[in-house]
């Protein structure tokens, strides 16, 4: 009799806990999207962007070949932000894609700012604490002396101490040069731990996913900033 009864709560605990747990998760989630949702509805109010859930504009087709496209599978953007700042085309969303498979099965998320100049730049890539560039288009890009910036300009040593955490690369050193102007560097290091990339017309920062509407803000001024710089080395 008390096996039974023992049989009968658990065929009732069971399922009730799994019930339970489920709940609990996806009110998370759900908690979850919606203080995202709102943050980026912050931002869209703030600075009278169109927000759109999914990416039905195309905008990741806009940085097919960039670095990150080129890594891993299962490439997704999501809550897309588009407006201008300050005469400068901005796009803000969120992107995501996988790495491994199976048990070695990894999601990188990232925050993606764009800020669009009036003329193509020389590609040139600024990543932190990475030393191994892709295969692909990367592959017979060189790396970039800042030191040799460096002496031509009067920069504090905060900036250049913030600076020599990336690893610079172009596959026009020359014309990437006349784009390095003091302005765009001091406006680089204000980025923080991000990566950057000039591509064509945009300048590309890719940063983890953000969750505070405070950084969110922050990232999204100082890449126009560096779009802006580059507008005035162009003229």
């Amino acid at each position: 009799m008390i096996s039974e009864n023992n049989s009968i709560i658990f065929d009732i605990a069971i399922p009730a806990a799994i019930a339970f747990i489920a709940v609990v998760y996806y009110s998370w989630r759900a908690g979850k999207d919606r203080k995202r949702l709102l943050m980026l509805g912050y931002i869209a109010t703030r600075w009278k962007m169109r927000f759109q859930r999914y990416d039905f504009s195309g905008t990741l087709s806009t940085i097919n070949g960039s670095y990150y496209t080129l890594l891993g599978h299962s490439h997704f953007g999501s809550s897309v932000l588009t407006g201008r700042q300050r005469a400068i085309p901005l796009t803000i969303f969120d992107y995501r894609f996988e790495l491994g498979a199976k048990i070695n099965r990894s999601v990188v998320k990232k925050t993606v700012f764009i800020a669009n100049t009036k003329y193509p730049n020389p590609s040139i890539l600024f990543l932190r604490h990475k030393n191994i560039l892709p295969i692909d288009r990367f592959a017979h890009f060189e790396i970039m002396d800042l030191e040799h910036l460096f002496t031509s300009f009067d920069i504090p040593v905060t900036v250049r101490t913030a600076l020599k955490k990336y690893s610079v690369y172009s596959d026009q050193i020359d014309s990437a040069q006349t784009i390095l102007t003091q302005d765009f560097l001091l406006a680089l290091s204000k980025l923080g731990a991000v990566d950057v990339e000039l591509m064509g017309d945009m300048v590309i920062c890719w940063s983890d996913q953000v969750a505070s509407r405070y950084r969110m803000v922050q990232l999204a001024a100082r890449i126009v900033g560096c779009g802006s710089t580059i507008n005035k080395a162009s003229k």
